[in-house]
């Protein structure tokens, strides 16, 4: 049987049962409310509640890989049901009775399946690697080559609001230890974007990293204008400011502006992580395991960006702590990481965390869990709050 695993990896696989099998697979679909209403662009709306899907993979021995996948849209162009019936229907058949451990196989019979839908493969990527890591006794960073850091700096990431109660979040973080702050443009003029980012730079004072996060809601005309407005309110970086299909675009505002820019939903696959590249278009890779269809192909996208000095931002929607662990996971491995903090926080704005992930921040800090897989557990009573439906496959 061939799979493409570091070392590492392939002793994980050989060490326990030779043949395992993937028995049944259970799907939990929830809803969870964010503590407050989140506002980004535009383009990309108000957030008042996520709806992640768990997935269990159980194989024929008893064994348990718990996965994550997060619809978010607009930012996907899968809502729950659509994620539920792309596994029930065409994913699942595709992967029961298949060895788990072996994901180079994994993603074969998914991707023969059906082409696209990285948000519902990255649920059953999530749970192999964690089936992966629990069948050796290895986390998922030792089997992607290995632990680069123990912990991650946290970023945090405000929301549209008036500039006093952005600038009264933002400093309430910073002494909170979170290490930078993402802020939210393009709801509104871009004099008022400006207006905010000064609010929040005089709050944080002069050395705190800002990142501005405009969701696409621009165009070059209105990215380079804000550029000008803030430009000695020392912003880190600029993410995303135009359409997705707008390369040129990231380009010239990039050789114009004089800011580091980042690309985010123009980077899914490893095709347009080449493109951006090859235009010259950004200094960092925004890395969401979701949008690119779980951890494989995520890091595949990483390892390419550090051959070519493009740094990696590891940030997230509205995700659950399954999710953010396996995040966790990757940005671990990786030594070509922004080096001002990660988005991490993703549990702390909702309702509750429904696994353990959550435990592991302190301080602006999340460090990585010792156990193996994923390195977290889900909490049933909080699984059980949001359940909205439960879906077993094959039945019971």
């Amino acid at each position: 049987m061939r799979g493409r695993f570091s070392p590492p990896a392939a002793r994980a696989f050989n060490t326990r049962n030779p043949i395992m099998k993937i028995a049944s697979i259970e799907l939990y679909e929830l809803r969870v409310p964010l503590k407050k209403p989140f506002t980004r662009s535009k383009k990309i709306g108000t957030l008042v509640d996520c709806t992640p899907i768990v997935c269990k993979l159980i194989t024929d021995d008893g064994l348990v890989g718990i996965g994550e996948t997060n619809p978010v849209m607009p930012l996907t162009s899968e809502d729950a049901a659509v994620v539920i019936h792309v596994i029930r229907e065409y994913l699942a058949p595709a992967v029961l009775g298949a060895d788990p451990r072996n994901l180079h196989d994994i993603h074969q019979c998914m991707d023969a399946a059906t082409s696209g839908w990285s948000v519902p493969k990255a649920a059953i990527d999530l749970a192999c690697y964690d089936l992966l890591g629990k069948s050796g006794g290895l986390r998922v960073a030792d089997m992607l080559g290995g632990a680069v850091h123990e912990r991650l700096p946290v970023m945090w990431t405000v929301g549209m609001d008036t500039p006093e109660a952005n600038a009264e979040e933002a400093a309430a973080m910073q002494r909170q230890g979170f290490t930078s702050l993402m802020i939210k443009v393009a709801a509104g003029t871009v004099e008022q974007d400006a207006a905010r980012v000064r609010a929040i730079r005089e709050a944080v004072g002069p050395d705190y990293p800002l990142i501005a996060d405009a969701n696409q809601g621009w165009d070059v005309l209105r990215a380079v204008r804000f550029a000008r407005l803030v430009e000695d309110c020392g912003l880190a970086l600029l993410e995303q400011h135009v359409p997705t299909d707008a390369i040129d675009g990231l380009a010239e505002v990039r050789r114009t502006a004089g800011l580091r820019l980042s690309a985010d939903e123009s980077v899914h696959t490893l095709a347009q992580a080449r493109h951006l590249i090859e235009k010259k278009a950004v200094d960092v890779f925004s890395i969401k395991v979701i949008k690119h269809g779980g951890i494989r192909k995520a890091h595949a996208i990483m390892r390419y960006a550090e051959a070519h000095g493009i740094l990696c931002l590891m940030n997230s929607n509205a995700e659950e702590g399954v999710t953010q662990a396996a995040s966790l996971q990757l940005g671990a491995s990786a030594s070509n990481l922004w080096p001002f903090g990660h988005a991490y926080r993703s549990p702390l704005r909702l309702a509750g965390d429904i696994s353990t992930f959550s435990d592991h921040i302190h301080d602006g800090w999340v460090s990585l869990p010792k156990e193996p897989g994923l390195g977290v557990t889900l909490k049933p009573d909080m699984l059980e709050r949001f359940l909205i439906r439960r879906h077993t496959i094959p039945k019971s």
